[in-house]
Parts: structure tokens; sequence; C-alpha cells
């Protein structure tokens, strides 16, 4: 049975969910809508509502899904909602392939065919030039934190790769830092970079917290070799755009390592506003190129 077409789904933001519809080899999506996941008991009855209100068939429908957290296995945990996802459960309602990415990699395929003028600058840095051949950390700082990479290699070919980099030990570099972290050490038996971004509140000003945000950046960037560059997202990252922030972030990442001076020199770019539907789409996109090295449409299991 052929895919008729397909329904992309984005549940990256807390407290709404977003659908659209692409037809096989279309270049954007269309008949979005915004709902609120309380209307709703699960997942799969706001994905009925949508194809009714659409005048989609589910048994001839693809769909493609972005979502917080990690997507492996045939139950998948919706971070930051009360919804749990069935594979098997969802595979066996439409008569499509059933991919599910991370939000971080849906945010990163985005990108590659994006307008020139998606990236805003910060500070001083060059923006990110996704022209070339390279590696790029896509990074959240938002109620969430997450990163994802996207590697542009000579040949053309694009390959992107999640992480849950968020969820990786924060390391206090001083007694200011440790005093900052300690309220937090009951939460969790670890510390992680997500909570250390999202929940200090009053205990940090601007300034420090962008000191933070640059040294989970410099472990970001260490940890994937993204040499070529950072680009930030998420409504806490404009927060950056003040001169003195953006100097605390590329300080205190660059005192990473001995390879900070890469962070120093990185290129870094402003992702206003990202637009997972849109890389659910690229994402499609990629899979239909008949490229056998291209991502096949069969997301992990």
């Amino acid at each position: 049975m052929s895919t008729q077409s397909w329904i992309l789904a984005d549940l990256s933001t807390a407290g709404t969910v977003r659908f659209a519809r692409a037809d096989p080899g279309a270049g954007r999506f269309d008949d979005a809508l915004t709902i609120s996941p309380g209307t709703f008991i699960t997942f799969s009855d706001a994905l009925m509502a949508y194809a009714r209100q659409a005048g989609i068939d589910l048994r001839t429908a693809g769909c493609v899904l972005s979502l917080p957290g990690p997507t492996v296995g045939n139950t998948i945990r919706v971070a930051r909602s009360r919804w749990t996802l069935s594979r098997s459960g969802l595979g066996g309602m439409i008569g499509g392939p059933l991919l599910i990415l991370n939000d971080m990699v849906a945010t990163a395929w985005s990108l590659p065919n994006a307008p020139a003028n998606t990236l805003q600058p910060l500070g001083s840095a060059p923006l990110p030039d996704m022209s070339r051949p390279g590696r790029w950390a896509i990074i959240l700082l938002d109620d969430g934190v997450g990163a994802a990479t996207l590697t542009l290699a000579p040949n053309g070919q694009i390959s992107v790769a999640d992480s849950e980099a968020g969820h990786i030990g924060f390391s206090p570099a001083d007694d200011r830092e440790f005093a900052i972290m300690r309220p937090l050490r009951g939460y969790r038996a670890a510390v992680s970079w997500e909570q250390m971004l999202t929940l200090t509140g009053a205990a940090v000003d601007p300034v420090q917290w962008a000191g933070l945000a640059g040294a989970f950046a410099g472990d970001v960037l260490l940890a994937t070799a993204a040499w070529s560059g950072l680009i930030l997202c998420g409504h806490r990252a404009p927060a950056l755009r003040n001169a003195d922030a953006y100097a605390a972030f590329v300080a205190r990442g660059a005192a990473k390592s001995a390879h900070g001076r890469f962070i120093e020199q990185a290129a870094i770019g402003l992702l206003p506003a990202r637009e997972p539907l849109n890389g659910c789409l690229g994402f499609l996109r990629a899979c239909s190129l008949g490229d056998p090295n291209a991502p096949h449409p069969v997301s992990p299991a």
C-alpha cells in the first residue's frame, strides 16, 4: 500500500502539540494545527482527531514525529508530558512508516535547506557556514537542555546524531558554583547540566548563568568535535545577545580544557525560532532521495 500523505507532529514544546500534513515529495507542509494535549487522553486520540480534521486516511498515511527525550524502544515516554507512546500501537494505526525523531535531531534537520538569514550573529563570532563541509553542534537552552550534531560530508551527504548531553553531570569550577549546585543535590543522585541551567533561578545572575551555559557548550563541543561551530536555540539563548553575557559564555567555555581556543574561535549563531516540523519534513525528504547512504525511513527500535 503506497503512502498517500504524511502527518508531521511535534511534541517538543510542553503544553502544545503541533500537527501538519505533507504530500510525498513536497517541499513544504500544509494544514498546520496547534492543539493542547490536555484535550486528549493519549497522543493516539490527538492523532486521530487531526487526521479527521485534515481529511487524512491513516490507513494510507505515514507519520514523522518529533519529541524530547530518547526515542529508542517500543515504549517512549514524552519528556515534560503525561503521555507515553507505544511504537507498536501507533504503527498499528497507520499504514505507512512511523518515524520518531528526537526534537533536537528534528531541529538539526531543519537547518541545511533553511534561508540564509535563519541564523543571527552573537557577539563578534562569525556565523556558521553550512554551505561547506563540517560538523556543528545545535544546543537548546530552554525549559530543557539538549544537543545534537549535524555533519555535512565533502560529498554533500548530511548526517545528524542525537544526544542526551543535558543529562551529563555538572562539574563545578569554583566554590561559588559548588554553592549553587549544593541545593540541587537532593533532587537526584547527581546534578546534571539541565538542572544547573534550568533550576538555579535567583541563585544565579544573568552573566553567571551565561558562563554556566558556555561551560556546557564547551563540554558539548569537546565531546562531539563540532569544530565548525555552535548553533544556539531556545527561549533562554537570546540572553547571550548582551555583551557581558556573551563574553562570560565564551570565556567560561574556553576555560574547559587545553582545547579552549576552539570555542574562542568558534562560529556561533543564534536560531531565534526553531521549527522541528520543518526538520521532520527535511528528514522525510532525505529519506526519499534515492541515495543509498541517505537515512532509511525506519526509526530506531
